[in-house]
């Protein structure tokens, strides 16, 4: 139980994460078009194509020990080093879903909220987040199954306090415990699959 609700917390943090962070990573990528944001948006999927265990190794020596440009802010051994892996790890998906909505948009259904007098967070909360939700949510939806079931990141960095699902598998096949590993498998592909069920709905909305 307690592997479960680390790996759902944890993955449910990076993925609420990135839903904020692409909103405003999105937004400036596609409502500005100039040559350094197309830069911009391929820096973005630099953690995507990574290996998981360069992205955790690199976090953990960034802040595995005080330094000049950290401080004493010390990240490796806590609960929230899986949360920041798996946020940089899979952040560029969510990314690429809400920027595939917002390029969607017809500019001019801004244009006509603002010449009706609505200001820019009416515009964006009555206009275009209705519009780009779906496939927001679905992007999100997509981080966190994926997050779920992370294990080459995982292995690197957890602690005791934060094990995830995928260790435990691991750690039951270890030991020739095949009904657990086979148990804990079976729940998270159960969620897996809501979770799919759930983001191919909202995909459909947003077509």
């Amino acid at each position: 139980r307690e592997v479960f609700l680390n790996s759902l917390s944890m993955s449910a943090i990076a993925a609420v994460a990135a839903l904020l962070w692409s909103f405003c990573v999105a937004a400036l990528i596609v409502k500005k078009r100039r040559k350094w944001h197309r830069v911009l948006s391929w820096l973005i999927l630099v953690p995507w194509a990574l290996p998981g265990t360069v992205v955790a190794v690199s976090l953990a020596e960034a802040y595995g020990k005080p330094s000049v440009l950290t401080g004493s802010f010390i990240l490796v051994g806590t609960f929230w080093i899986l949360p920041v892996v798996y946020f940089l790890r899979f952040m560029p998906l969510v990314v690429r879903a809400l920027q595939a909505s917002m390029e969607q948009l017809d500019p001019a259904l801004d244009e006509a909220a603002g010449s009706l007098g609505a200001r820019a967070w009416q515009r964006f909360t009555r206009v275009t987040l209705p519009l780009v939700w779906p496939g927001a949510v679905a992007g999100t939806l997509l981080a966190f199954v994926i997050a779920l079931g992370e294990y080459v990141a995982s292995v690197l960095v957890f602690v005791p306090a934060n094990r995830p699902v995928s260790i435990a598998i691991a750690s039951e096949l270890r030991d020739f415990n095949l009904g657990a590993a086979a148990a804990y498998g079976v729940v998270l592909i159960v969620i897996i699959s809501i979770s799919m069920i759930v983001a191919g709905r909202l995909e459909r909305l947003r077509g």
